[in-house]
């Protein structure tokens, strides 16, 4: 019996070899697909990293915008009050003068 194991030994050793063969191929296609999926993995932080740095510059200009309508719509409504003051004293001098115009008898409509 012994005899007979050591006859099936080389058969039994390149059966090993084969499957270590087999093994070392998986290894092999293994990391290669590693690599490919770290590759992978950095081209898609770049990408993040790219749209980060655009979308804050897009950010960065909607801020800006904003900025400047809040200023336009605040220097409108100084000069609307300003407007709104003006009418005011207009309107206070017409009083004034219609009274000044009854008073010395120049009819309104002739002003």
């Amino acid at each position: 019996m012994a005899e007979a194991e050591c006859n099936n030994l080389p058969k039994r050793i390149a059966r090993m070899e084969e499957h270590v063969a087999n093994l070392e191929a998986q290894v092999d296609e293994a990391k290669q697909s590693a690599k490919q999926y770290l590759a992978t993995v950095e081209k898609t932080q770049d990408l993040i990293r790219e749209h980060d740095k655009k979308q804050q510059y897009v950010d960065q200009l909607q801020q800006g915008h904003r900025k400047s309508i809040d200023d336009i719509i605040e220097k409108a409504a100084f000069k609307g009050e300003r407007l709104a003051q003006e009418l005011r004293k207009i309107k206070k001098r017409s009083k004034v003068y219609r009274a000044q115009s009854r008073r010395h008898g120049v009819p309104s409509g002739e002003n």
